[in-house]
């Protein structure tokens, strides 16, 4: 699920700070940018973090495919 939020991450235009592994950090173009989609991504109540340069969502067991989708839905420009 990691990999697939990765790859409609980048689809998008988002950039990675993590290859691999359940843990998903990135980021869009301007530190402004990426605060209005941290908030974006709070209020539609998806688990998530600003750490380093991006926003960190950790893939657990228990997700699924339609919950990747929807934050990649939230994401869209």
């Amino acid at each position: 699920l990691a990999d697939l939020l990765r790859a409609g991450l980048r689809s998008r235009g988002y950039k990675m700070f993590c290859a691999d592994g359940p843990i998903v950090n990135f980021a869009e173009g301007t530190t402004k940018k990426t605060e209005e989609l941290l908030q974006r991504l709070q209020k539609n109540k998806v688990s998530c973090i600003k750490r380093g340069p991006g926003i960190r969502i950790s893939i657990h067991g228990f997700n699924r495919d339609e919950e990747v989708a929807r934050v990649l839905e939230i994401l869209k420009y």
